[in-house]
């Protein structure tokens, strides 16, 4: 269930938030951002928030490769993780749910994420589930031998929270990476994470 505090702010308050004093006064928003890479039969790694890209459906990355702008901070509390594939409906082995296995253990996949040099974040891929999903139910009359399979990373259940522990500064570097053992795939697969936080930024 959506849920969120109804906070009483005086008229000076909201003044304040929709009309600065200064040019420097930073505003808070809730943001996430995400990031889509493919995931090749025996990848080994792959690098999220790394390129600019146009298609806001995969990625909304759209500053210098791996870096935040002038006077924008973004604190991280939780990221999560899709895999974006369609529901298969044919009569040959559950490629999908094989895929993600062997993605998720096999390949023993591993999030990273760094600011600058230093480590902030190392956890197995299992750990960040999706953002939400298509639960199906297959209906109908079966004449032969057929599967309609469907899979996702785990249900919704409220991300993987670092609890504000990491903090993204403007111009500074960082990289999010996948890291993994080679492990054979049935096809490419389609991975985005998403950090899901507040952006500080100025009003103006």
């Amino acid at each position: 269930m959506l849920s969120f505090p109804i906070d009483t702010r005086t008229y000076d308050q909201l003044d304040s938030m929709s009309r600065p004093y200064s040019a420097d006064q930073p505003e808070a928003i809730t943001w996430r951002f995400y990031d889509t890479q493919n995931l090749a039969t025996n990848w080994t790694a792959a690098s999220f928030f790394a390129q600019p890209n146009a298609d806001i459906t995969m990625s909304n990355i759209q500053n210098a490769a791996g870096q935040l702008p002038a006077d924008q901070y973004f604190l991280i509390n939780a990221i999560q993780a899709d895999f974006l594939m369609p529901i298969a409906s044919t009569a040959v082995t559950p490629d999908q749910a094989n895929d993600i296995v062997q993605i998720l253990f096999n390949a023993r996949a591993v999030v990273e994420v760094s600011v600058g040099s230093k480590l902030y974040l190392q956890a197995p891929l299992s750990c960040f589930h999706s953002t939400g999903g298509v639960n199906t139910v297959m209906q109908g009359t079966i004449a032969g031998a057929a599967v309609v399979n469907t899979a996702q990373n785990w249900w919704p259940d409220g991300d993987f929270h670092v609890d504000n522990g990491i903090l993204l500064p403007p111009r500074q570097s960082y990289t999010v990476t996948l890291r993994g053992v080679a492990a054979a795939l049935v096809a490419t697969r389609a991975l985005r994470l998403t950090m899901a936080g507040t952006l500080y930024r100025r009003v103006l």
